[in-house]
């Protein structure tokens, strides 16, 4: 009777659960606490594979453990019949190589680098990309802009195509570069800039700025034409403030389904791929709509 504050505890547990398969995702641990695109594709895949009857473990790891076999062991302990690796890193062919070897299944999704193994899957934002830079460069627009980048990142897949479509639509840009120090005088900086609109492709430079002066993040879209080309932003312990930003985003949710669609009818390993995924530009929308506090 509900409120008699008494428990009747069963003498074994004969719960009986079926699973299609169990699915390792590999995770950067960094990255997922801080880029928001990254942690919305786990959160969306690991629902949807739960929900279609899958079970799923998630292994935090660094990019030092793919070069041994740390990661592919502790695959194999868990007993994973498939792994879904979201941006697999440049040491991910020593693990591919030996998951092979042990039998698991590996299917890639590649993001915002330029993949290192075969992946089936594969997100692009040129499209998004140029439909958001057209509608900066519209007559009596935007000719000039300023990229941000950190001094110690290569150049991503997504940052050469961002120039590419500058050259295309003659918009001259300069580039503004983050020592990874005071973060704060560098935001200012920034705001002080007479270029036409700033344009944040790398998602680790955005995220590292966010969380450590989100104020000044805060107070550098208030004052200048922002575009974040890997999606929303986190700010942590601040509160996201009313202003309008310019946004590639991803629907993770139909990633997600896709993905798991294709496990089902093992198109996932039988078609060739790769299959793409199109982001969208969203112009001058409330960046509180997208953005995350944590």
């Amino acid at each position: 009777m509900r409120g008699s504050k008494t428990l009747l505890q069963g003498l074994h547990f004969d719960r009986r659960l079926g699973v299609r398969a169990f699915v390792g995702l590999p995770a950067s641990l960094s990255d997922f606490i801080t880029i928001h695109a990254y942690r919305m594709f786990f959160i969306r895949i690991r629902r949807e594979l739960r929900l279609r009857g899958f079970a799923t473990a998630m292994l935090f790891s660094d990019a030092a453990e793919a070069k041994t076999a740390v990661l592919s062991e502790r695959l194999k302990a868990y007993e994973i019949d498939t792994v879904l690796w979201f941006q697999p890193p440049t040491e991910a062919k020593e693990t591919a190589a030996r998951l092979g070897d042990l039998g698991i299944r590996l299917i890639g999704i590649a993001h915002e680098y330029t993949p290192v193994i075969p992946c089936r899957y594969q997100v692009h934002r040129d499209n998004a990309i140029k439909a958001l830079l057209a509608q900066w460069k519209a007559p009596g627009g935007i000719n000039h802009v300023t990229l941000v980048r950190s001094h110690d990142a290569r150049v991503s897949a997504l940052e050469e195509r961002l120039r590419s479509a500058l050259d295309d639509l003659g918009i001259k840009s300069t580039v503004a570069v983050f020592e990874g120090k005071r973060s704060e005088p560098f935001l200012r900086s920034l705001q002080k800039l007479k270029t036409g609109g700033i344009i944040f492709a790398s998602a680790r430079v955005a995220s590292k700025l966010c969380f450590r002066a989100p104020s000044a993040v805060g107070d550098l879209v208030s004052s200048q034409r922002i575009a974040f080309l890997n999606g929303p932003v986190s700010m942590p312990f601040a509160r996201i403030p009313d202003v309008r930003a310019d946004l590639v985003v991803v629907d993770w949710q139909l990633v997600a389904e896709r993905i798991v669609n294709d496990l089902i009818t093992q198109d996932a390993f039988t078609q060739p791929g790769p299959t793409i995924f199109e982001a969208d530009a969203k112009l001058c929308v409330p960046l509180s709509d997208f953005a995350q506090n944590i």
